[in-house]
């Protein structure tokens, strides 16, 4: 089981270790009501691991349950729809291009399966196409005209991260031994990634530079990061396992200042910022168990959205969250004032 389908399962063997370890001065005051702004628009009773394109309007998700295995396109109004047909198992990290007309995704096959690697759909045309036969962890360059992945038992070469433009036949190696789950900024190249599985550092790295150079960021301990739309900021969680410190706390990096790290809110997982930093929402955790999905923003209460569910979402222009519901499937909360 890859590390992405780990996240989809509600990071069963990684974050629920430092959820079930307990939540040393957490309320136990019942969990409010969520607020009266948000409220339940759409759903779905299958799929899991949402991502709004950049737009906003429509959704990939995953499943993997029996007659409905593959990627899913939604645009909330309508029926899902698979967006191309007889397509290899995916690895639970679609993502779309920056114009949001395009998917990429990675597959566990087996080389010798042929079906194996990195993967993009053209949206509008269903066309499908297999650009590289290895890798995982797949993310778009800010320009939309390359993909960065990770290579974990490569033919030739090292393990690490590597690139790729989507018309090349060759992977340039970038970064050696890390690469840890690549996450691209929407601007200025710049790809955040981790080294190490437990109490891991993370690194961010220009690929515009002369000679990129990768700088660490933050505390050790990094366990999930995103970026927010503009690019302008990083979210990630920082869960010491070895020490108890820092646990389940969501930082924020800025990487047009001097790279200050300011921690937001103690307790949480699966950040998932708007299109300017500004606004941000979260799973909350207490005493072992998941309390609900909150909303952030600048100067302002946190409130909460949703009593129960992971992996949210907020779409562009935090108006919209989408979410895997606890009993299974996905909801949408949507702003209403």
């Amino acid at each position: 089981m890859n590390r992405y389908q780990l996240l989809a399962n509600g990071f069963a063997a990684i974050v629920l270790s430092f959820v079930m370890s307990g939540c040393e001065g957490c309320s136990e005051a019942p969990l409010p009501e969520p607020n009266a702004d948000w409220i339940e628009s759409a759903s779905l009773d299958f799929g899991r691991l949402p991502h709004w394109d950049p737009t906003g309007g429509s959704l990939v998700f995953g499943d993997d349950s029996p007659g409905r295995v593959g990627l899913w396109v939604w645009d909330i109004t309508g029926a899902p729809t698979r967006p191309a047909d007889n397509l290899p198992p995916h690895n639970w990290d679609y993502r779309w291009s920056p114009d949001g007309r395009k998917i990429a995704f990675t597959s566990p096959v087996a080389l010798e399966d042929s079906l194996g690697g990195v993967w993009m759909i053209d949206v509008a045309t269903r066309e499908k196409r297999q650009l590289y036969p290895e890798g995982r962890d797949v993310a778009w360059t800010d320009s939309g005209r390359s993909l960065v992945f990770r290579i974990d038992s490569p033919r030739l070469g090292v393990t690490g991260l590597y690139g790729l433009g989507l018309s090349d036949t060759t992977a340039p190696y970038l970064i050696a031994d890390g690469g840890m789950l690549p996450q691209a900024s929407s601007r200025g190249n710049l790809i955040a990634f981790s080294v190490g599985e437990i109490n891991a550092q993370l690194f961010v790295i220009n690929l515009a530079a002369a000679s990129p150079m990768p700088s660490p960021v933050g505390p050790t301990g990094a366990l999930q990061w995103a970026w927010s739309g503009n690019g302008d900021y990083l979210y990630m969680v920082i869960n010491r396992y070895g020490s108890g410190l820092n646990r389940g706390v969501i930082w924020k990096y800025s990487a047009n200042g001097a790279g200050a790290v300011d921690s937001i809110v103690s307790y949480a997982a699966f950040p998932s910022s708007d299109r300017t930093g500004s606004k941000l929402v979260y799973a909350q955790s207490s005493s072992g168990r998941w309390v609900g999905i909150w909303f952030k923003e600048s100067g302002r209460d946190d409130v909460i959205v949703a009593r129960y569910g992971v992996n949210p979402e907020i779409d562009a222009n935090s108006n919209r969250v989408a979410l895997n519901a606890s009993e299974g499937g996905i909801r949408i909360y949507e702003r209403v004032r």
